[in-house]
């Protein structure tokens, strides 16, 4: 049987700057945050190209305004 193809999830990068948690965080750990985000582009249907054939998809372009953790630092 095929396998079905998966879309890879969006991911960013983050300083110690901008989250002080990472520095004691493990490669492979999965973590929570609160992201604020603000939508600066907005995509839908044709815009991905003529003959896309979806004119309900949707994408954006969001800016990462804050990025926080529960965890003390």
């Amino acid at each position: 049987m095929p396998m079905k193809y998966e879309r890879p999830k969006p991911s960013f990068t983050v300083t110690e700057k901008d989250l002080p948690a990472i520095k004691d965080w493990e490669v492979g750990g999965k973590y929570e945050l609160e992201i604020e985000v603000e939508m600066v582009r907005h995509s839908q249907g044709d815009e991905y190209g003529p003959g896309t054939g979806d004119a309900k998809k949707h994408e954006a372009r969001l800016r990462i305004l804050s990025c926080k953790t529960d965890e003390k630092h």
